[in-house]
């Protein structure tokens, strides 16, 4: 099996986000840092402890604009993902898990959009988007139904919020800005798999990913449903996305199995027992402020010392530290 080194970028995603103003600039940037980040790192370590990949893994909200626009526009998140993907095919020792992306899916659809991704066909609708889908009432249903019974209290606050957009969108869609996605991606080799957000951040003002209710007047945050994780180099991954982790969203599907269970947060705390590796396997956390890396031994998660770390900047400003582990698989 092979050996990792597994690079964690600790960034302030809530406090430093993209500018509107040149933001292909600054996208395109971030992307840079994480590429310099594991070649640095891999580069350094690669043969002193015989590393066959490097995992870099960044927090929740990693491609996310200033507020009040707070989303990147699909057009962006296109190119973020065709970028990370190209590179990653140059570079077939390195697996990017580049936190999330907030963005924005408008009810026309733009031109780079108009076929579909893997066979190139023309979308049946055209330029306008239906969103009376019925497969996005089967995933909110999805996302529901999957919280045990006996967790009533999330039970309840999900399914109220499902239930809400639902009769929201039978009215007519009540959403002529588009459909709020936030969207994790493992990308390797070229591969890409994605994983949309499943549980929204709800607090008692409504949803709060990243503003305020009123803001939502016009739009939809449109939870994904579970997506399993095909195996990456012959391990076994799942990618959780913070408020999923306070659900123990990943266990419900994948307990004591994974090799590496990847959670990416802006600011939640790891939870011991709803994590899904099996003994050996690693517990990956990219957040805010509380970054680290865990290794099960037996019943117990023990916390990795870094091997290195190494300041970031972004355009002159500090953008957190990057810190490299070495994680070596059965």
């Amino acid at each position: 099996m092979p050996n990792l080194l597994v690079v964690v970028w600790e960034f302030d995603t809530r406090r430093l986000r993209i500018p509107v103003e040149n933001s292909l600039l600054c996208i395109q940037l971030r992307i840079g840092a994480l590429l310099y980040m594991a070649r640095t790192a891999f580069a350094k370590h690669v043969d002193q402890h015989k590393l066959n990949y490097c995992l870099v893994v960044a927090p929740e909200y990693l491609f996310s604009k200033e507020m009040p626009t707070s989303f990147i526009s699909e057009e962006e998140k296109e190119i973020i993902r065709a970028t990370l993907a190209d590179i990653s095919n140059r570079n077939p020792w390195l697996i990017f898990v580049p936190g999330t992306t907030l963005w924005l899916k408008s009810m026309q659809r733009p031109d780079s959009r108009m076929r579909k991704r893997e066979t190139q066909q023309l979308k049946s609708w055209g330029q306008a988007r239906n969103i009376n889908k019925a497969k996005y009432g089967v995933e909110m249903d999805a996302v529901v139904n999957e919280i045990p019974g006996w967790d009533r209290m999330n039970k309840g606050v999900y399914g109220d919020y499902a239930t809400a957009t639902k009769e929201r969108i039978a009215e007519g869609s009540k959403a002529g800005d588009g459909i709020v996605r936030n969207t994790g991606f493992i990308i390797w080799n070229g591969n890409v798999f994605y994983q949309h957000k499943r549980y929204p951040n709800i607090g008692n003002d409504g949803l709060e990913e990243l503003n305020d209710a009123q803001f939502w007047e016009n739009k939809i945050f449109m939870p994904g449903s579970y997506r399993e994780t095909p195996a990456v180099h012959g391990l076994q991954m799942a990618l959780e996305i913070c408020a999923e982790h306070f659900i123990g969203a990943t266990v419900l599907h994948k307990n004591n199995v994974l090799d590496f269970h990847i959670l990416v947060s802006a600011s939640i705390a790891l939870d011991e027992t709803r994590v899904g590796v099996k003994p050996g396997g690693y517990v990956v956390h990219a957040d805010s402020e509380d970054s680290a890396v865990y290794r099960r031994e037996g019943m117990n998660l023990v916390q990795l010392q870094a091997i290195d770390e190494t300041e970031i900047g972004l355009l002159g400003v500090e953008a957190g530290r990057a810190r490299s582990f070495i994680c070596a698989t059965a």
